[in-house]
């Protein structure tokens, strides 16, 4: 793997500056919302796990989220009929998987359990509220990193990310009038990036609750999460969409394994402990 494959696009940027937050988005085709490609079969997998142990954990929908999940189950249907017919097929009532034959019910009264079990991605409706804040009122998430999902609902962005260093400081302004603009033919994507220990999809446990790893080369595995957002046209809600991949660090290219290195042994103290990175760089091995 290189750079331009994998890590040319990440936020923040791999370029020897240190770790900090940033939007990051860009504009994509509407064609590309949704991430549709061969590996799906094993995430599929991962993610019947997590729906088989506990569901009512991972998909929420309150009744101001309804309207949006909905609806946003319509527009994957009309998504998947328009751009992704090589790989699925979508009868009146289920979402077809042509390579699998996985099969998924459209008769369900659960739009965002029906979208759970029938495609990778995790999906989350915010709805704006009376104070014009945005508020995480539906999701299925079954791929949380470091973060459960009954924590994060009825919540507005600035709750949902109160644990994290320098949000409300540096993005939240940014992320809210970026919502705020977001057309409904827009399509806004980003892919973030973190060093774990673990390959493991589903984390629902914050990293400050776990030892933090000693040295960088702890932390064996790349986490890429391609995220998106999309308004959508009914209910004016916005979806926001994660696309979990996980790589083994080793596997990549030298200069790539570099630049992660830099990058984790530069951030500051306090984003290493949010992220359960080395605390002091100092005592960390070069590549």
């Amino acid at each position: 793997m290189t750079e331009s494959d994998l890590l040319a696009t990440v936020t923040p940027r791999l370029d020897g500056r240190p770790f900090r937050w940033t939007v990051g988005t860009r504009a994509v085709p509407i064609r590309q919302w949704l991430h549709i490609d061969d590996t799906r079969h094993e995430l599929m997998a991962a993610k019947d796990q997590v729906l088989h142990n506990d569901e009512a954990a991972a998909v929420i929908t309150t009744p101001a989220g309804r309207p949006g999940a909905i609806e946003l189950l319509t527009t994957v249907v009309d998504q998947l009929r328009q751009f992704h017919t090589r790989d699925f097929s979508v009868t009146d009532d289920a979402i077809v998987d042509l390579s699998s034959s996985r099969r998924t019910s459209l008769l369900g009264d659960d739009p965002l359990a029906t979208l759970a079990r029938a495609l990778p991605e995790d999906f989350c409706i915010l709805t704006c509220d009376d104070d014009q804040s945005w508020v995480m009122t539906a999701a299925a998430v079954c791929f949380t990193s470091r973060w459960n999902l009954a924590s994060k609902i009825g919540r507005n962005l600035s709750e949902i990310h109160e644990p994290v260093p320098g949000y409300q400081d540096r993005v939240a302004a940014a992320v809210e009038h970026l919502i705020n603009r977001l057309g409904p033919d827009q399509v806004l994507q980003r892919s973030n990036w973190t060093l774990l220990d673990t390959a493991e999809l589903h984390l629902p446990e914050p990293a400050q609750q776990a030892a933090a790893s000693e040295d960088v080369w702890d932390l064996k595995w790349l986490r890429i999460e391609r995220q998106s957002l999309r308004r959508l046209t009914e209910t004016g809600s916005v979806v926001f969409t994660i696309d979990t991949r996980v790589h083994r660090v080793d596997e990549l290219d030298p200069a790539d394994r570099r630049k992660l290195h830099e990058a984790v042994t530069a951030t500051p103290h306090d984003i290493a402990v949010y992220k359960g990175w080395p605390r002091d760089s100092a005592n960390t091995r070069q590549a």
